[in-house]
Parts: C-alpha cells; structure tokens; sequence
C-alpha cells in the first residue's frame, strides 16, 4: 500500500460522511508508515488511531498504555494524551466528531454514549475484527486514488466510524472469539431483510426463506428482528402485505382476488379476515372510502 497516496486522497476527498442517523465532520486522516513521538496534547473532537505494525505507548491522563501490532485506541476531547515509538509503527488515525444538528437525536446520543462512556480505550488483537478489515481495505483502496469512487468511499467511511464505536463499547472484546456482531452491523441485517420483504412481498417469505437469503440462521434473525425492530419477523411481514394491499386498493382497479395474490395472502378468505383485523373493516369497504 502507498502510504503517502492513500492519506492524500482521503484528506482531498473524504471530509464528511454518513451512515443512519449519523452524519460525520472528519478533521484529517492519518495514514503512516513510520509513525513516532509526538507532544501531550489534548483534542476538542475524537480520535481512533490502528497500529499495523509496530510498538510504542499511549498514555492518557498519566496512565501508559501499550501499543503492539493489531491495536486500536482511542482518544477522547479534553483528555491529555500523548503517543510514543522509538522505532517507528506503521498507523492509520481518523480525527472526526458527529454534526449533532443533522444527527439523527438517538443514534446520536447512543454513539456519544459509547465512545465517552468507554471503559477500555485500548483493545489488542483486533486484525480480524470487521472495523480493522474495513480499514486495512478502505486505505488500500484510497491509495489507488480513484476519483470515480470517491462517492462509494464516502459512505464506506460512514460504516467505518459507525463500527469503530462499538469496537469500544463497554463489554467489547479485541479479539475474535469474544466479537459479536455490532449492533450497527445487525441493524444493517435488519434493514437488509426488510427490502427483501418489500420487493418480495408476493412470495411466501417464510422466517426460512429470508434467513437463507441472508445466509443466516432462522434463530439469529427472528433475534435481530426481535432486538433491532418495532415488529418480529412475522409481524413485520403481516404489516408489510397490509401496507401494500392497502395501496393498490386506493391506487387500482384490480380485484380483491387479484391484490391477495400481488400481496402474498393464501386465499381471499384470509386476507379479508387479516385485513378486517389490522383496518377495522374488510377490503372492499376500505376501498369506498375517502383517502387522501
């Protein structure tokens, strides 16, 4: 990888992101091969450095910290720190904090919480974590200077710092046999399996069929479902074929028959029961009446 090329580019280009809810100001990346000694100093905003290769220390408020291959620390505003390496360590850093007006208010207090809250601020052994992917795979392609993806970087960056977080959320572990899925990586899951339900809605989108389409368990996503949504599985489904059936009874002319099917009931017999249940009335009383 260019070092030198890679922190160019991403300091011409990659200045702002965003992921849900989220919407980040990025200070300056850092990408070094030979990073050493630097004063004690304090930041207004976050840092989150990766140690590739190398030793050094981090100390914050007095405390030394040490730094090996395959480490990811993180420095917090207003607290005094300050990096060490008599040798040199091959380092990636992003400066950055979250817009608060253009945030979306809860996921903007929860990141907050988790990253001012953190109660281990070094975590080892992090080479196969996804955040550490992810960034090894965003500098490498950074130092291609690809101008015509720059969009795509961007938004890859927001799903970096988004990850970071919980890299450092309290309970976290730095290696892989404690890792669990993020939960930014899980609402992802979440929002994933929706779309799928929404541009499918005629099919019988059974918990297995959607699982299987993701390549997971049926147990883990009726638990992402359960952890990450207002609905379970089925009753996300259930909504999603009333939503649909509701609109092509105001929007067409087609008949009751004919919407069951578009919008994956068994018979009409069921959808009218289904219907009456959500709506208060059947299918074709909902019709007549007036929509906006």
């Amino acid at each position: 990888m260019d070092y030198r090329a890679a922190e160019q580019f991403l300091n011409s280009f990659i200045m702002h992101c965003a992921t849900e809810g989220l919407r980040f100001h990025i200070h300056y990346w850092g990408v070094m091969e030979k990073h050493y000694d630097n004063l004690v100093h304090k930041h207004s905003f976050y840092e989150i450095c990766y140690v590739l290769r190398g030793s050094g220390e981090y100390e914050e408020d007095g405390k030394a910290n040490k730094l090996v291959d395959g480490t990811l620390f993180l420095s917090r505003p207003g607290i005094a720190h300050q990096i060490r390496s008599s040798d040199g360590m091959a380092m990636m850093y992003v400066a950055f904090e979250l817009n608060e007006a253009t945030s979306e208010r809860d996921s903007y207090d929860v990141y907050s919480e988790r990253l001012l809250r953190a109660e281990r601020i070094v975590r080892y052994n992090v080479e196969e974590l996804p955040s550490a992917l992810y960034w090894r795979a965003l500098a490498a392609q950074a130092s291609l200077q690809p101008v015509n993806n720059v969009e795509w970087i961007r938004q890859s960056c927001g799903v970096l710092l988004t990850s970071l977080a919980d890299v450092f959320s309290s309970g976290a572990e730095g290696n892989m046999r404690d890792w669990h899925p993020s939960s930014s990586l899980a609402i992802r899951i979440v929002i994933q399996a929706k779309h799928f339900i929404r541009d499918n809605i005629a099919s019988p989108l059974s918990l297995q069929d959607v699982a299987q389409y993701l390549h997971l368990s049926e147990r883990h996503l009726s638990r992402l479902f359960k952890q990450h949504s207002e609905h379970t599985f089925s009753g996300f489904v259930k909504q999603e074929r009333i939503r649909a059936a509701s609109e092509l009874l105001v929007a067409t002319s087609m008949s009751i028959k004919d919407i069951a099917e578009a919008t994956g009931f068994q018979s009409v017999h069921y959808f009218t029961k289904v219907f009456s249940e959500e709506k208060g009335r059947p299918p074709g009383l909902y019709r007549k009446e007036p929509h906006p």
